[in-house]
């Protein structure tokens, strides 16, 4: 014998089924945005002053003058740089290669947006004749601790 259920019951079960999957992705969605950190890139190109050149391997070294975590990468063939994931804040863009003069630039990362990448233009002194320019180091990524 078929079972009848009242319409109060069926209307009960309908919310319920409607209300459900909108409560899980309402929930989803506020775990999402809290675990959402804005970061945001340098792109740099480092070329010779006099020629415009692009300077191939150069060292440069991005240090966030609130932590003073550092991070340090070569330039490519195209005398290219990046450096993502980093947090907003003051950066101390250092860039080094033998035969120029080092140059240093303070470079401000405000992020208006997740991913925005700020571009990073070094233009690189030949060293005076005579003058002893240090060899760039090795490439050292710095551990990001969490202390």
């Amino acid at each position: 014998m078929p079972t009848t259920v009242s319409f109060s019951g069926r209307l009960r079960l309908t919310f319920r089924l409607a209300i459900f999957p909108l409560l899980v992705l309402l929930g989803a969605n506020i775990t999402a945005n809290s675990q959402d950190t804005v970061t945001g890139a340098f792109q740099g190109l480092v070329t010779d002053s006099q020629s415009g050149a692009p300077l191939k391997d150069a060292l440069v070294e991005i240090v966030n003058q609130q932590t003073l975590v550092s991070i340090t990468v070569k330039t490519n063939y195209r005398g290219e740089f990046f450096q993502g994931l980093l947090l907003p804040g003051t950066y101390m863009v250092r860039v080094s290669m033998s035969g120029y003069a080092t140059k240093a630039v303070l470079q401000p990362l405000r992020i208006t947006y997740t991913g925005e990448v700020v571009p990073v233009p070094v233009a690189m002194d030949p060293a005076p004749p005579g003058a002893i320019t240090p060899a760039p180091a090795a490439v050292v990524r710095s551990p990001v601790s969490a202390e």
